[in-house]
């Protein structure tokens, strides 16, 4: 496995990771998700934790067209 370097954001008081959808895809985390974080994330962009969660929920509660 590779090393991979980490940037951090500070977000309001604290510092939370930043990381990219390759990661996050790979995480234990989202294990079950794959495939919604590649229809909701760019792959050009980075992410935090709590953001990812924030729009996960966002499409969970998205209407049906």
């Amino acid at each position: 496995m590779m090393a991979v370097k980490k940037k951090t954001a500070v977000n309001e008081e604290r510092k939370e990771e930043l990381f990219t959808l390759e990661q996050l895809i790979a995480a234990e985390k989202f294990g079950n998700r794959k495939d919604m974080l590649k229809a909701i994330l760019s792959d050009r962009e980075e992410y935090t934790i709590s953001e990812v969660e924030k729009r996960i929920e966002k499409f969970m509660k998205g209407k049906v067209k």
